[in-house]
């Protein structure tokens, strides 16, 4: 007497799609994150990187979204002006 269970093709699309809403909800914590300050892409990115990895795995959505969370709030370099690079030559001749 056999009581194990086979899951069908059916039973994996299910799981999937389940982990793919997981890994979406899972998503827009960075993406309301990003857009609040100012990098909407990246959020959008996390957002659907998360849900189609977690459709194999809620856990690789996890990752995912700590990596996001990183790249968004760190703080960003500053970019080299160039007015304080070069020197200026303010002398003119007469």
């Amino acid at each position: 007497m056999e009581t194990g269970y086979q899951l069908t093709r059916q039973d994996l699309v299910y799981i999937a799609l389940i982990g793919a809403g997981v890994g979406l909800l899972l998503g827009l914590i960075p993406l309301i994150i990003a857009i609040r300050k100012g990098k909407t892409r990246l959020g959008i990115l996390a957002a659907v990187i998360s849900a189609a990895l977690g459709a194999g795995s809620p856990l690789l959505s996890l990752v995912v979204v700590a990596i996001f969370l990183w790249l968004i709030l760190r703080k960003g370099s500053a970019p080299a002006s160039t007015d304080a690079a070069a020197p200026s030559d303010t002398s003119q001749p007469e």
